[in-house]
């Protein structure tokens, strides 16, 4: 995304997605509430929700290249599997993307 901006499909595919989820997310109180404090927290207009669509749905791709360059630091990118580790460990090693570093939670107790 540095280097070349996104397909024309792409780019559809996750703003239709982005666009289409938006509304999911306020199917119960919780996440209406955690939304409002979101404005407050960090000081939003109160008409920030009823614009995210519509910004969502005029978003380019030139748009989207330029925030990855602004954001996306080559340098220091760390990539998170979760999954067995033991059934992936080799493969991902063998990959050569750099250290690995495996960390297990504890096993789970009763519930």
């Amino acid at each position: 995304m540095r280097e070349e901006p996104p397909t024309d499909a792409e780019l559809r595919a996750a703003r239709d997605y982005l666009v289409g989820v938006f509304p999911l997310r306020f199917e119960t109180p919780g996440p209406v509430v955690s939304a409002v404090g979101g404005l407050v927290t960090y000081q939003l207009p109160d008409d920030e929700l009823e614009r995210y669509r519509p910004a969502m749905e005029a978003v380019t791709a030139s748009e989207v290249q330029a925030a990855a360059r602004a954001h996306l630091d080559l340098d220091h990118l760390a990539i998170v599997l979760v999954g067995d580790a033991d059934a992936v460990a080799s493969d991902v090693e063998a990959l050569g993307l750099g250290d690995l570093e495996i960390v297990r939670d504890e096993e789970p107790g009763p519930a």
